[in-house]
């Protein structure tokens, strides 16, 4: 079974690099990341996101 991952930010000026560190202290192995554009709303609801969206 695949770990996937989603990343994503409230604006293009806040990095994912946090994130990043989070999982990569999880130990989880070869994480399916998938991350979201910046552009992208925060008004969309989670299914409306692309990136969210897609591994469903």
């Amino acid at each position: 079974m695949a770990n996937l991952v989603y990343q994503r930010v409230s604006t293009d000026r806040r990095p994912t690099a946090r994130q990043v560190l989070v999982l990569d202290g999880t130990g989880i192995e070869g994480p399916a990341v998938s991350e979201e554009d910046p552009d992208t709303s925060g008004r969309l609801r989670p299914l409306q996101r692309p990136e969210f969206r897609e591994p469903l």
